[in-house]
């Protein structure tokens, strides 16, 4: 099991997670890593190598928007494709698609 979530101990980010208001702070140590409170995420707390940071718009954070981060996130992005193509593939092998629309088209559910 993982004890850390992009290089920050689990604890920590819970307790971040769990606390609200102005005194919530992150260190300056964490900053430098990338992590920050994503206004465009309702102040969720994000690091640049998670799926999320795809989505921010926070202009204090345009010194991590490097070309290799931007490339490893296409890699990511490209593997979580390859996998869902194979479960594609695996769930008509299995049957389980033609089974899924059958439960769909069931009216009596």
């Amino acid at each position: 099991m993982n004890d850390n979530y992009y290089g920050m101990p689990i604890e920590r980010y819970d307790s971040l997670m769990e606390a609200t208001g102005p005194c919530v702070r992150l260190t300056e140590e964490e900053m430098k890593q990338g992590w920050h409170f994503c206004g465009d995420w309702d102040d969720l707390l994000i690091h640049v190598d998670s799926v999320e940071f795809n989505h921010c718009n926070c202009k204090h954070m345009e010194p991590f928007r490097t070309e290799e981060r931007k490339k490893a996130q296409e890699e990511r992005k490209a593997k979580c494709n390859e996998a869902l193509d194979r479960l594609a593939i695996l769930d008509e092998e299995l049957g389980l698609d033609k089974l899924l629309r059958e439960m769909r088209d069931d009216t009596t559910l």
